[in-house]
């Protein structure tokens, strides 16, 4: 089964096969709505009693517009906070649910520019924090295993206090019923897990602490640095890397190691130092304000390895002659840029007709000139190509195949390149690891936010390698993407499918484009998109019944806010821009030891007469497999999510890219 993100919104099933031994009676768990706090207690009824819910007064700030979320677990209340204004961090807590009919929580409120906080979080039934069970990680490798699973501005964390720090130990990874938050939990010893962490089975509580931060904190956080303070929490609130501006209840000075008091624009930060954690204040990254990197500027980067170069424009006469293969695009997803610009990506294709190819989302107006004017984009292809390979003929294998509608869809087409050295096309280290490891280039038409993801079966696809002995392999073929499924509705049968994102689990989705070219090369490989711009509403075996919702529109952006701060659709700071995708389980083979390296097929990868290709015909493509045998090259998943290439692949507002 492919690893997949857990969806966003709350989930009622519980997995018992990682939940503890004790199994309490059914609990009637009422997920309350978002509500925003006015500098007025909260008042609602849950299970019969009414709970008031109120930000922390005597901080004196002001928290107005604060969203709050409440979940009933039975016999506590897990109560999220958000703001989006940004003024504040996300917040976690557990509150103990008492009998008396009106119940006071009371919820402080920490200012983003602190960086981090950590509160004691109480306790709760563990059995029911565990709803999603997410994987296993190291604490070492803690900020980077989050960093794939979060699809929002903020999270928190439920972490079991460690006895020691050791941060190879493993702990199992949980997303709760709340937004925003995770559960870290030790590996249970008599399973072969880690000893230095507490046992999720052990008898009595467990002791959580709440870590609350931003994502961009969450990315350069040194683990070592969250467990030496977790570890010294006794009570109260500890906020690092900088005091907030009005007091809050804190840890009381003589039961916390401090080392040093960093400065408001420092970070405490805990290294090795003759076998000892020894802290020193080092500036704060995240109070760094940078500008995003544009993707051309990302590619031209210098890099420690070899990183793909976009590709030169070829300036199409003006005005452009557009014809079946080299269509006139939407105005719509030429964001800032003139059309005549976008017509400059542009590729000879083996058949000699003109396609168009990959490109930055960013480009200057004068590629000659540096100081020239820049222009973006409204769409993206992903990964840019290797300088090595053939850049990408977008649409060749559908021309040939008789899908030469599909070539107006163009933002569709996405690329996905790994070089040597376990290295993404970016420059950027892979990950997972890639096998076989070698220059790889794979790209795909995945249909994007328009209507052709539902209903067209056929996507094209291209392939291209070059391995340590030189030798190519380049392929082309229109894929069989399989019958269109409903996410959660099952694939009813063996067989691709594109199991698209539907109005149950809008949070990813996953495309087959298995094929084999003349039983040479085979590619059971599968693309997922993790943050779809829209999903499914309707039956699939019906298709003029089913139509594509805008995902930010119809969730409210990120589904912890109200839907008065819904995000736009093609908003940049909404997460369904669909530019978190990666490719799943991919099982490269060669099988041509003594066989033509060159030879002809159709455009759907069968075997045909050479002569057909040597003639042009239409309908069929020039192969070239490698005179390899390679079996069991199973790759580990190529992530290309927000953690592995920050914002490259921001767009302009209102951008129809994306998946």
């Amino acid at each position: 089964m492919p690893r997949l993100y857990a969806g966003l919104f709350f989930v009622a099933l519980i997995v018992s096969a990682c939940a503890p031994t004790a199994t309490p009676g059914p609990v009637d768990r009422d997920y309350l709505g978002a509500f925003v706090n006015e500098g007025e207690g909260i008042l609602t009824t849950v299970a019969g009693r009414e709970v008031s819910i109120m930000l922390s007064q005597e901080q004196g700030i002001d928290t107005s517009d604060v969203v709050i979320t409440l979940v009933n677990l039975g016999t506590t209340y897990l109560i999220e906070t958000a703001d989006p204004d940004g003024r504040f961090l996300p917040a976690v807590q557990l509150e103990p649910r008492l009998e008396e009919d009106l119940q006071k929580i009371i919820v402080p409120q920490i200012q983003v520019d602190a960086g981090w906080s950590i509160r004691n979080a109480g306790t709760g039934n563990l059995r029911l924090l565990q709803s999603a069970y997410l994987g296993s990680t190291t604490l070492e490798a803690l900020n980077v295993f989050l960093a794939r699973q979060v699809l929002g501005p903020g999270v928190n964390l439920l972490l079991q206090v460690p006895e020691n720090l050791e941060t190879f130990q493993e702990i199992d990874v949980y997303r709760t019923p709340g937004t925003l938050t995770f559960l870290l939990l030790g590996k249970d010893p008599s399973e072969g897990g880690g000893t230095s962490l507490l046992s999720t089975i052990q008898p009595g509580e467990v002791k959580l602490a709440a870590v609350s931060m931003m994502f961009h904190t969450l990315k350069t956080l040194e683990t070592a640095a969250l467990i030496e303070r977790v570890r010294s929490l006794r009570e109260g609130i500890i906020v690092a890397n900088a005091e907030p501006s009005l007091p809050l209840p804190v840890t009381a000075p003589e039961l916390v190691e401090a080392p040093l008091e960093c400065g408001e624009d420092e970070v405490l930060v805990f290294v090795g130092e003759n076998g000892e954690s020894v802290g020193e204040c080092q500036p704060a990254p995240w109070l760094i304000e940078e500008p995003l990197p544009t993707a051309t500027e990302l590619a031209e980067e210098p890099q420690p390895t070899p990183t793909a170069l976009p590709p030169t424009p070829t300036n199409t006469p003006l005005p452009a002659i557009y014809n079946e293969t080299f269509p006139e695009v939407s105005a719509q997803i030429l964001g800032n840029c003139p059309a005549n610009v976008h017509d400059w990506f542009t590729v000879t294709g083996p058949d000699g007709n003109t396609y168009r190819t990959w490109h930055p989302v960013s480009v200057r107006l004068e590629p000659a000139n540096p100081e020239s004017a820049t222009c973006s984009f409204a769409h993206e292809h992903g990964d840019p190509p290797l300088s090595e390979a053939p850049l990408p003929y977008f649409g060749y294998a559908a021309f040939h195949g008789g899908q030469a509608s599909i070539i107006a869809d163009h933002v569709g087409y996405k690329v996905f390149s790994h070089r040597t050295g376990q290295n993404t096309g970016w420059g950027t280290p892979e990950l997972t690891g890639i096998n076989p490891d070698m220059d790889m280039s794979f790209w795909v038409h995945q249909g994007s936010a328009s209507q052709t993801r539902l209903s067209e079966r056929y996507h094209d696809a291209g392939f291209w390698s070059r391995d340590a002995s030189g030798r190519e392999t380049e392929v082309y073929y229109l894929a069989d993407t399989g019958a269109l499924a409903d996410k959660c509705g099952g694939t009813n049968g063996s067989g691709p499918h594109r199991a698209v994102a539907s109005e149950c689990d809008f949070s990813n989705e996953l495309w087959d484009f298995g094929v084999k070219i003349g039983n040479a090369w085979s590619t059971p490989v599968r693309v997922a998109v993790v943050n779809p711009m829209n999903f499914m509403r309707g039956n699939p075996n019906f298709l003029q019944s089913v139509e594509l919702i805008s995902t930010s529109d119809e969730i409210c952006g990120v589904n912890f806010f109200p839907c008065e701060y819904k995000i736009p659709f093609g908003h940049p700071n909404s997460i369904w821009l669909g530019n978190m995708r990666m490719l799943h389980d991919a099982n490269w083979q060669w099988s041509n030891v003594g066989s033509a390296e060159i030879f002809c097929t159709d455009a759907r990868g069968n075997r045909a007469a050479d002569g057909l290709c040597d003639a042009q015909t239409p309908g069929y493509i020039l192969q070239r497999v490698a005179q390899v045998n390679f079996y069991g090259g199973i790759s580990g998943v190529w992530d290309r999510t927000i953690a592995a290439l920050g914002d490259a692949l921001r767009l302009s507002f209102g951008a129809p890219g994306g998946n």
